[in-house]
């Protein structure tokens, strides 16, 4: 079971097409970009039958190839968070069952690959992007694909962008069990530029996960008449978190 799961978590971030939260366009003349933004973030909401809140804070990285065998940017990305959080009434071990805390750890890599652009950077100008990426945290080992959608509000001042990352349950192996978590989160995003090297960035994410368990009655049966590798889950609701968080990007 768990060697099947690290198998899609492997797969999904191999096959899925490839976003950086709160990129700014920042190219050189060596064909390569980097964005680096910190931000302060702040959840709360229902985890696991559990309310609670948490504080943490992120730091991504982000860089970006001019050009590839596509014709359009691609790289990489980068984020750590770090933080505190509790759900429940603490155990003996300081946290309750699945509900992940006191300690908030979330390393996850990426590689964006931008799909459209349009729009010659004046307003109404539109970037999409998609990436697939893997992670750790402590409460599993996943595989991830995100969505992204930015557009200029203000040219070289303001941009917004929307984005959203998803996670099957077979793309997770949840540490506490032999199963995963199905999560999807959505983002809305905004950044204004203050000067060349300084901008400033604020975001609200709605999280929502389902946990998977082993599903009852009798076993899969593959096509030669033996038993499946592969258990059917049922999902049940484990996660409904918002989240904001608010940062510079330089």
């Amino acid at each position: 079971m768990m060697h099947t799961k690290l198998h899609s978590i492997l797969l999904i971030s191999l096959i899925s097409l490839p976003c950086v939260a709160l990129a700014k366009e920042d190219v050189g003349a060596l064909g390569w970009g980097r964005t680096v933004a910190a931000f302060g973030v702040f959840g709360t909401g229902d985890r696991n039958g559990f309310d609670g809140s948490s504080f943490a804070g992120r730091l991504d990285l982000a860089a970006f190839a001019k050009e590839t065998l596509y014709g359009n940017r691609a790289g990489y990305e980068m984020s750590l968070e770090l933080g505190y959080e509790r759900y429940g009434e603490e155990s003996e071990t300081g946290s309750t069952d699945l509900t992940q805390g006191p300690l908030i750890f979330d390393l996850s890599v990426g590689f964006p690959l931008t799909l459209l652009e349009l729009g010659d950077g004046g307003p109404g100008s539109i970037r999409l992007s998609v990436a697939p990426g893997f992670g750790m945290s402590v409460q599993e080992a996943y595989g991830y694909l995100r969505g992204r959608l930015a557009t200029v509000i203000l040219p070289e001042t303001l941009t917004v962008d929307v984005s959203a990352r998803y996670t099957p349950i077979d793309a997770s192996h949840a540490w506490a069990e032999d199963t995963g978590l199905g999560t999807w989160s959505l983002q809305f995003a905004a950044q204004w530029t203050y000067d060349e090297d300084l901008a400033f960035a604020a975001f609200v994410e709605l999280l929502d996960a389902d946990l998977g368990v082993p599903g009852q009655g009798e076993p899969a049966v593959d096509g030669l008449g033996g038993a499946s590798p592969f258990v059917p889950f049922e999902r049940r609701a484990f996660q409904s978190l918002v989240r904001i968080g608010a940062g510079v990007v330089w």
